[in-house]
């Protein structure tokens, strides 16, 4: 079956590789309609979301902000899709890197450095425009797919493009391996963690949140600089990418300081543009243990 859902994939793409843009985003309309209005896909969870992230707004402001985001998310799968055989060119000018001296100056210092951002926007563009635009080795850290053929052909298709994709689970694994090579590590910090008991608390819209602490705990423990990203939607199909120094000595804090700290920039760029972030995930389904709490 691996076989036959892999050739599938593979004709998929091949076809989306020859549909011009233009038609990409009219396909984007109907896949709209369809998700919001005949599958209705996830809209409890958008709906309970926005509920908890914006309880001051009148109700059918956040109904329109859910259409927003609904449109966005069409547009987000067309374009993943389409993105994987994009040319190099094509890549970097609809994902372009503003400060692409962010990651070389510790590069060119000899050191290694951590980017961490969120579901903002089109990370999917991000695996793809990094490694074309910076000088240091950039790192993925993602959850491998199932299909192990599907898994290597996208793997590969980011390393073409000079993207390292590295599977979460062998993420201490990478760190040792590629360190001394002063990459840049790449981590998406705003999903809902799987191992509560290892995760950070933090205060995320005005409710307590559990975060990942990957992040923290791997920039503390190497001291590498943390950069925050900023991915930000100037049309349809193109994104402006910049970073900022967050915390340049991370050992000069506590790990979940240090989330609390990056998981606080982060909420204030979704409220800048609300519908460009991932309201489809179950954000806050964790709960903290009651043990936990005293």
């Amino acid at each position: 079956m691996k076989y036959i859902n892999y050739l599938g994939f593979r004709i998929f793409i091949a076809v989306f590789y020859l549909i011009p843009f233009w038609l990409i985003y009219l396909l984007s309309d109907g896949l709209y309609y369809v998700l919001y209005y005949l599958v209705k896909y996830r809209r409890n969870i958008v709906k309970k979301n926005l509920e908890i992230a914006f309880p001051e707004w009148p109700e059918n402001e956040r109904k329109v902000l859910e259409k927003k985001f609904y449109r966005h998310l069409a547009d987000i799968f067309m374009e993943g899709i389409k993105a994987i055989n994009l040319s190099d060119k094509e890549t970097i000018r609809r994902y372009f890197i503003t400060t692409p001296e962010a990651p070389n100056i510790p590069f060119r210092r000899g050191s290694a450095c951590l980017f961490v951002g969120s579901h903002q926007n089109n990370w999917e563009y991000g695996a793809l425009g990094c490694g074309l635009q910076i000088e240091p080795i950039a790192m993925v850290f993602y959850k491998p797919i199932k299909n192990p053929l599907i898994n290597d052909y996208i793997r590969n298709s980011r390393k073409d493009k000079g993207t390292i994709m590295a599977p979460i689970n062998e993420t201490s694994e990478y760190f040792e391996k590629y360190f001394d090579q002063h990459p840049m590590y790449i981590m998406i910090s705003d999903q809902s963690p799987s191992n509560v008991r290892e995760c950070h608390w933090v205060d995320f819209f005005g409710k307590e949140t559990a975060v990942l602490h990957g992040p923290s705990k791997y920039a503390h423990k190497y001291n590498l600089p943390i950069y925050l990203i900023k991915t930000e939607k100037q049309k349809r199909g193109f994104y402006k990418v910049s970073a900022r120094l967050l915390i340049e000595n991370p050992r000069d804090y506590q790990p979940e300081e240090i989330s609390r700290i990056f998981t606080n920039e982060i909420e204030k760029q979704i409220r800048e543009a609300p519908e460009y972030w991932l309201w489809s995930h179950k954000r806050w389904k964790r709960e903290r243990i009651e043990k936990e709490k005293f």
